[in-house]
């Protein structure tokens, strides 16, 4: 926690830090979460044009405890970067969000697993033969 001197006044923030003279805001990510989130330690440049670094670090700091609280207690929670990884690695391969319990036989190429399985089953097939 690095602190700004305003007017006289020294002023404690939380997140902030001096990285050789630059603000940054870092955060340690809950040990919980950090293999869902793929990281231990949350680290943002602060651009002071983008406005007030306290307001920023504030923003910053109340937009991860939001997100930390949800993914506590929501174990199918991923954060938004993963989540557009995912959508976008099923769009290479010509799927959608939520297909995954569609039946083999509604896409357009050839089912080879057996009748009525659907793409979630192929894909704990193939996780299993790995």
């Amino acid at each position: 926690m690095a602190a700004l001197k305003f007017r006289g006044m020294t002023i404690k923030i939380k997140g902030l830090i001096n990285n050789n003279g630059l603000p940054y805001y870092q955060r340690a990510v809950p040990k919980e979460l950090q293999k869902r989130i793929g990281k231990s330690v949350i680290k943002i440049p602060i651009v002071p044009k983008n406005g007030t670094v306290a307001v920023q670090c504030q923003q910053l700091w109340s937009g991860h405890t939001a997100l930390f609280e949800a993914m506590k207690s929501d174990e199918a929670l991923v954060p938004s970067a993963m989540k557009r990884a995912a959508l976008e690695l099923l769009a290479v391969n010509g799927l959608k969000q939520g297909e995954g319990n569609k039946r083999l036989d509604a896409f357009p190429f050839p089912a080879s697993g057996p009748q009525g399985w659907t793409m979630s089953d192929l894909f704990e097939e193939v996780l299993s033969d790995m």
